[in-house]
């Protein structure tokens, strides 16, 4: 799995900024990305925006080198 941790509410605006950043960098490193991105939200709703912690996942699989 690659994951791209930030803080901050959970617009969809946000979360799509943080989607395209870690789609960027597992791409920029070789891998290839496997099914679709998943939204991990780890605090109640009641925390403040700038406390929570929010991660954007995607499965991955690890470049092939030819022999």
């Amino acid at each position: 799995m690659a994951a791209r941790q930030y803080a901050g509410g959970w617009s969809e605006a946000a979360y799509r900024k943080q989607e395209a950043q870690l789609l960027a960098a597992v791409r920029q490193a070789g891998y290839q990305t496997l099914g679709e991105p998943i939204y991990a939200r780890y605090n109640s709703p009641f925390s403040l925006p700038f406390l929570r912690r929010n991660e954007v996942l995607i499965a991955v699989e690890a470049p092939t080198t030819a022999s």
